[in-house]
């Protein structure tokens, strides 16, 4: 599977239409009510009009779909010509099938001419893989094929100890071949199933793609249908046994909606990243648990007789599955650990080099010999310098301090009415930021809170716009009834909406996570967000509406407090930082 990255988009994306929409629905109703009126005419005339309307269903969906996807670009094109040369090739079969069978009535059900229906559930398959998702390391992609081969190693042992297995007892008189040829079809329906879903269910700027959804259905019904037709087929030729064609019908319906919107592919759209959803990984081990119980009846009941041993053995399979997807999880972890701590050692010893080798110059010039020659204001300026630079270091360690504690939530704090607009200007003037604004809207509210924590955020935050934003960047602090905010706006590029949620995590930079030529050690906002929650609130990102770019915002409830008098102004604004 390929990166969205890598689909070219020299075309614009199609917007949609509702007569296309209309058409798509009108045939897969249509298709699917013709295999339903098939199944309800007697035997000889049901598999005479049967096969020639699979065939015609089947074949007017797949050249349609490789029609359409010719309109597609890239890996996307590729990908969709391939599948429609699945759906075509079963088509295909059918004809080759209907010839053979009107030479040999007695034609068993499964045979050598199925061997071009099972190459075209392969083609499937790789056209499947080939779709291009969203670019991720090879542990996830991995981790996540793992998660779907268990779920799939247990649903398929199920269906074989329950369904399949049963079946082939009961017909001893089955040749080699045609029950390898029929067992071939729930194995492949099964891999197809599970290509289909990693392929859906994955993260990507086109997760929801409503193509992806309706062929996905198409191959689940044509799933249901191959194992039907099994369970009263196996053993038995074409002519006593009439295929389920209300489900080929509903199947190919499906694959014809699919390729009538076929090139109307979804915009590509940003996406908040998040952690993993819950319901792709707990499914694959809810059907896991499905056979530990029927594998643990199924021994107090009979003991290990044939079914218990097919159980046995998948369950064993399935175990093995979940040991190896373990050890890709601890594997990517410890990974992202060592990463995370180069960069910490690296971003860190970045930070300390400048005021460090800043405050030793100082220290060196004022305990120099030649330094009694220097004038009273020049030795105050070298150790304000100095003094400036040491407290910036004491910033950075005293946020390590926080990460070692390991909960960044339980912060101690020393509370106190605090002047905002003196906050801000100390914070400031604190860091080399010259140019930033602060405009005061609370028309001289204060705001109760710990002075060196809420300082510690506005120096983070305008840290963070200096090195992240454009040259512009306003403080604001405003007041909603007794709610107080502290923000930043900045006009640069914003957070990419991919990044909104996981900027707020230790160690993420976000957009600049690989870029080493911008500082940083992407723990500057997850202090910010811990001193909000001390403080009963919340840090939040948003596009800034006053100058187009970023803005970051900590709410305090309940913690702005009105001034001794009635305020004479409602709008404070003055410049910091030089």
């Amino acid at each position: 599977m390929v990166s969205d990255e890598g689909v070219t988009r020299a075309r614009p994306t199609l917007s949609w239409h509702e007569p296309r929409i209309r058409q798509a629905l009108a045939g897969l109703v249509v298709i699917a009510a013709i295999g339903f009126a098939i199944d309800a005419l007697p035997p000889d005339v049901a598999d005479v009009a049967g096969s020639v309307f699979v065939f015609l269903a089947f074949g007017a969906a797949g050249v349609l779909m490789i029609r359409r996807a010719g309109r597609l670009e890239g890996r996307d094109r590729l990908a969709w010509r391939i599948i429609g040369t699945g759906v075509t090739l079963a088509a295909v079969g059918v004809a080759v099938f209907a010839v053979v069978w009107a030479f040999v009535p007695d034609l068993p059900a499964f045979g050598p001419v199925d061997v071009i229906f099972l190459s075209a559930y392969v083609t499937m398959v790789v056209g499947f893989a080939s779709l291009p998702q969203v670019h991720a390391q090879k542990s996830q992609r991995l981790r996540l094929l793992l998660d779907a081969l268990v779920g799939g190693t247990a649903l398929g042992t199920l269906l074989w100890a329950l369904v399949v297995g049963p079946l082939i007892g009961r017909m001893p008189q089955v040749g080699t071949f045609e029950t390898a040829v029929g067992m071939a079809y729930p194995i492949l329906d099964l891999v197809l199933l599970v290509t289909a879903t990693v392929v859906v269910v994955r993260r990507s700027a086109l997760r929801f793609d409503p193509r992806l959804v309706l062929v996905a259905l198409a191959l689940a019904i044509q799933a249901a249908s191959d194992l039907r037709f099994l369970t009263h087929a196996l053993g038995s030729s074409f002519q006593e046994v009439q295929p389920p064609y209300g489900l080929l019908g509903m199947a190919a319906g499906l694959a014809f909606a699919t390729a009538t919107i076929l090139e109307y592919r979804p915009p590509h759209r940003e996406y908040a990243d998040r952690r993993p959803s819950l319901i792709p990984m707990v499914i694959p081990y809810l059907i896991t648990g499905v056979l530990v119980v029927v594998l643990i009846d199924t021994l107090a009941e009979s003991g290990v007789g044939r079914t218990g041993f097919q159980l046995l053995i998948g369950f064993l399979l399935t175990v093995a599955l979940v040991i190896a997807r373990q050890a890709v999880a601890i594997r990517e972890n410890r990974e992202i650990v060592e990463a995370q701590r180069r960069a910490l050692v690296s971003s860190v010893s970045h930070e300390l080099r400048t005021p460090l080798a800043a405050v030793v110059g100082f220290l060196g010039l004022l305990a120099d010999d030649s330094a009694a020659s220097l004038a009273d204001e020049e030795r105050h300026e070298l150790i304000a310098l100095a003094n400036e630079h040491a407290r910036h270091m004491a910033r950075i360690v005293e946020d390590l301090i926080l990460l070692a504690r390991g909960d960044l939530r339980e912060l101690e704090l020393h509370e106190q009415v605090v002047d905002a607009a003196e906050l801000v200007a100390t914070a400031v003037n604190s860091l080399d930021a010259p140019g930033v604004s602060f405009v005061d809207e609370t028309g001289g509210w204060a705001v109760r809170g710990d002075p060196d924590r809420l300082r510690q955020v506005v120096t983070n935050l305008v840290s963070n716009a200096v090195r992240y934003g454009g040259p512009t960047r306003l403080v604001v602090f405003r007041r909603e009834a007794d709610t107080a905010f502290l923000e930043v706006h900045d006009d640069g590029p914003g957070v990419p909406r991919r990044h909104e949620a996981t900027i707020w995590e230790r160690f993420e930079r976000g957009a600049h996570r690989f870029n080493a030529a911008v500082p940083g050690s992407g723990i500057g906002l997850a202090i910010v967000e811990a001193i909000a929650v001390a403080h009963g609130g919340e840090a939040g990102y948003r596009r800034s509406e006053r100058l187009g770019g970023a803005c970051f915002s900590v709410s305090l409830p309940g913690r702005a407090l009105p001034p001794p008098a009635e305020p004479t102004g409602t709008e404070t604004a003055i410049t910091v930082g030089g």
